[in-house]
C-alpha cells in the first residue's frame, strides 16, 4: 500500500540538525513577529518572581523573538543579557527595547555552546 505523502510542517525543520543553523532561524524571525516556544510570561510570573528580585543579573539564552525580556523590564528587572544565534531575533530584539527605551539590556548574536564567556 502506497502511503500518501505528509503534509509539509511550517513550524519545524526538516532535520533537527538544522535547529543549530542560524540561517534556519534568521528566516524563521524573519517571518514570525512574535513566539513563545513554551508559554508566555503570565503563566510562570509568579514563579520567576519568587527567585529574582529587581537587583538580579539575568540571561535569557536564545532569546528568539519573544516578549520575555519587555515583560522581566515591566517587573522592572533592569539587567538582562539576551543571546540568540540569529542575527535577526537580535536585532529585532534591540530594535523592540530601544522603542521601548531600555538602554540597560545587552543583545549578544552568539551560540551558547561555543562560548564559555559566561
Amino acid at each position: 500500500m502506497d502511503w500518501p505523502e505528509p503534509p509539509k510542517c511550517d513550524v519545524a525543520p526538516a532535520t533537527v540538525s538544522e535547529y543549530l543553523d542560524p540561517h534556519y532561524w534568521d528566516r524563521r524571525f524573519a517571518q514570525e513577529e512574535h513566539y513563545e516556544w513554551f508559554k508566555d510570561y503570565s503563566h510562570f510570573r509568579h514563579l520567576i518572581l519568587q527567585h529574582i528580585k529587581p537587583s538580579t543579573s539575568v540571561l535569557e539564552v536564545g532569546c528568539g523573538n519573544s516578549q520575555l525580556c519587555e515583560e522581566l523590564y515591566k517587573d522592572e528587572i533592569t539587567e538582562l543579557t539576551c543571546i540568540d544565534l540569529s542575527s535577526v531575533a537580535v536585532d529585532q530584539a534591540r530594535a523592540a527595547t530601544r522603542h521601548g527605551k531600555i538602554s540597560s539590556y545587552y543583545y549578544l548574536e552568539l551560540f551558547m555552546t561555543y562560548y564559555y564567556y559566561f
